[in-house]
């Protein structure tokens, strides 16, 4: 199996690209949220998955950004940033990563305006919607909203839906 290196990315918000803006950015991980449970007589405790946490995009932008600015809302939640980045693998080949999301932006802090500094903005979003597809395929699309579910190519909601009859 090959090994990739993720080497660049860029950030796209509602189709504008900030690539010549963008300081770093950290892509979503999709992480459980657990309970630790041991029925009655059991001998060691358990983790039990109780779903994803909050799925969390974060980046920061150097100096003030209007496109970013406008993208911040009270209640609209449809804000649309991609994340486009390559990875290459151990034999030089490039793969294409592609992370397209769907939610709410927070600025998160920023830097105090001294001489000779760039002055960076940080930013968090919030995820109703996710995609993470790496060389054209989708390996992750989670919709909050929508309850789709798909981890590794296997949709984990379906027999939730189908037992809430949706």
């Amino acid at each position: 199996m090959a090994r990739e290196v993720l080497v660049a990315a860029s950030l796209a918000v509602q189709g504008v690209h900030k690539r010549e803006k963008l300081d770093n950015v950290t892509m979503p991980v999709l992480k459980h949220t657990t309970e630790t449970w041991r029925g009655a007589g059991g001998l060691v405790d358990q983790e039990i998955s109780l779903g994803l946490e909050v799925i969390v995009a974060q980046f920061s932008i150097v100096g003030l950004d209007l496109d970013l600015q406008n993208a911040i809302s009270l209640s609209k939640r449809d804000k649309l940033f991609v994340i486009y980045a390559y990875a290459r693998q151990k034999g030089g080949a490039n793969v294409k990563v592609k992370v397209t999301m769907r939610g709410l932006l927070k600025p998160s802090d920023q830097d105090a305006v001294e001489g000779n500094n760039l002055v960076k903005n940080g930013w968090e979003f919030v995820c109703d919607y996710y995609k993470y597809e790496q060389a054209g395929k989708i390996v992750h699309e989670v919709d909050v909203n929508g309850t789709v579910m798909i981890i590794g190519g296997v949709d984990e909601a379906a027999a939730h839906n189908e037992g809430l009859g949706l």
